[in-house]
């Protein structure tokens, strides 16, 4: 019985697979309530149930219109068109493999959906079939226009979703009264969204954790966000998973990482943008970085970026790329010799936006001098090929006396051969620069947390141990305030990530006055 279930279940996934406990509550939640919030614990099952539920949608639900949101493209074929391929019938599956005017089922590993759409055959008296079309969120940051005009019976949402883009859904969904599910782990993905979803939320019933040794909430209504369910996936409910060793790689840390691990429990502050940045993902003993160890073996594009100042120190970070596409800042100006570039400090509105550390008070002096700061320069780099420089797009344009005449940031430089490029910054539907930048960033730092961190299983933003005033900055960066004391190293990486930087062998081809040479 129990071999005829598998196979069962193998070739049809929706009609015949296992349904666990919480996705029946789940179900049973989505009769009454438009949206269904999951935070899952590690290997908790939360994208196999939705990639389930948007199938079953497809096969019956008439010419139905459903849309999945990831981060990323590469995390949208890797994570949720990998879920939706698995969860297709075996007569589906076989269509993957050909061609039809009635039906679009392309599919492969490394590529995903072709075109990031799938048509499944239409039923009897409709002129159309249902599909499953994929986005995400790097796109619509790009270009908002991509959802205007559409309308859907089911949207799935994963992972740090932009609170613009979601604030445009319920309009998506009213033609066909349709719902939305959003699924997150919860080491990631700590948008304003997330703390608008949570914040006063109703705690409508909790459940004990040996881990904490206490009951803590499973399920919560949101107050903010109307016809709003919050369910909590523990890994130890997902029976085709080893909780043991989930739980023995755990043991080790603390109590709230693992509540957020295993139960699906926030353990980041709700305001924190880059949640997924940490010392034993991100960092690196600098004498270990692969060029600075092997220099000829791995060669390496390298940029300068700046945030000049005149009443403070210039805020500087140098940036490698390599041939795998790894971004390694490895070197920072003001470090931790000159101090703190950034204190802990709450205002009065209880936004934890720092102070401005003692690495931020001008080092040459009361004037500023060009001279100074390219001596500083060249002597940081000594014979390293800068294949490009940026410096913030509005300081670097803005005019400021110098000794001899006044002159921008740009071209004061440029006078001992210096030369800066604006970054070529881009805005969003809010007319803001700044989150296109935070997202491009935490597309950076995505890496398969199921897995212990290691060669195989690293994020592509890489950062010398050398740089901690950047470490710190990036850890407590909230995007609360403009006087935020520890943004502006979070503005140098932002303007490297969206100009874009490339790899270009060992640079060589160096920029020159301003122009990057391709």
């Amino acid at each position: 019985m129990f071999e005829q279930q598998e196979a069962n279940e193998e070739h049809d996934p929706v009609e015949w697979g296992w349904t666990l406990p919480m996705w029946r509550r789940c179900l049973e939640l989505w009769e009454d309530h438009e949206i269904i919030v999951i935070f899952g614990g590690n290997r908790s099952s939360k994208s196999t149930f939705a990639a389930r539920l948007a199938v079953w949608i497809a096969l019956n639900v008439p010419a139905a219109e459903i849309r999945c949101w990831h981060t990323a493209s590469d995390r949208s074929i890797e994570d949720q068109q990998k879920f939706i391929y698995e969860s297709l019938p075996q007569q589906y599956k076989d269509l993957t493999q050909t061609s039809s005017k009635d039906y679009a089922l392309g599919y492969s590993q490394k590529e995903g959906f072709s075109k990031d759409i799938a048509i499944f055959p239409k039923h009897p008296g409709y002129k159309t079939g249902s599909y499953i079309k994929f986005n995400n969120y790097n796109q619509w940051h790009k270009d908002p226009q991509k959802i205007e005009g559409t309308s859907c019976h089911f949207i799935w949402a994963d992972e740090e979703i932009p609170q613009k883009l979601f604030a445009t859904f319920p309009s998506r969904l009213n033609k066909y009264e349709g719902k939305l599910l959003l699924t997150f782990t919860t080491l990631q993905g700590w948008t304003s969204l997330v703390s608008d979803l949570l914040y006063k939320a109703k705690v409508d019933s909790k459940r004990y954790s040996p881990i904490a040794e206490r009951e803590i909430p499973y399920e919560m209504t949101s107050t903010k966000w109307d016809s709003c369910k919050i369910v909590h996936f523990w890994s130890q409910d997902n029976p085709f998973e080893s909780y043991e060793n989930l739980y023995k790689r755990y043991s080790g840390q603390s109590i709230a990482h693992q509540i957020a691990r295993l139960h699906g429990i926030p353990e980041k502050a709700m305001v924190a943008k880059f949640p997924k940045f940490s010392l034993e993902a991100n960092v690196i003993e600098h004498k270990y970085i692969p060029f600075v160890r092997s220099p000829q073996e791995n060669p390496v594009t390298r940029y300068h970026i700046i945030d000049p100042a005149g009443s403070r120190n210039w805020c500087m970070i140098w940036v490698a790329l390599d041939r795998y596409n790894n971004w390694w800042v490895y070197r920072e100006w003001p470090d931790t010799s000159y101090g703190n570039w950034a204190e802990p400090w709450v205002n009065a509105a209880q936004m934890p936006i720092g102070k401005r550390g003692r690495a931020q008070e001008l080092s040459f002096g009361g004037a500023m001098s060009y001279e100074s700061y390219a001596s500083l320069i060249r002597e940081k780099e000594e014979d390293e090929i800068m294949f490009g420089r940026l410096i913030d797009p509005r300081m670097g344009k803005e005019q400021r006396p110098s000794l001899n005449a006044t002159t921008s940031f740009i071209q004061g430089l440029s006078m001992f051969n210096l030369f800066y490029s604006p970054a070529k910054v881009h805005r969003d539907s809010t007319n803001s620069e700044i989150e296109p930048g935070i997202q491009a960033i935490n597309t950076l730092l995505e890496y398969n947390t199921d897995d212990p961190v290691g060669e195989n299983n690293r994020p592509k933003l890489k950062v010398s141990d050398q740089c901690q005033n950047f470490i710190y900055c990036m850890q407590e960066y909230t995007n609360c305030s403009r006087e935020e004391a520890t943004k502006d190293f979070v503005d140098v990486l932002r303007y490297a990530v969206v100009t874009p930087c490339i790899f270009a062998g060992d640079g060589r081809l160096a920029v020159t006055k301003g122009v990057y040479s391709y």
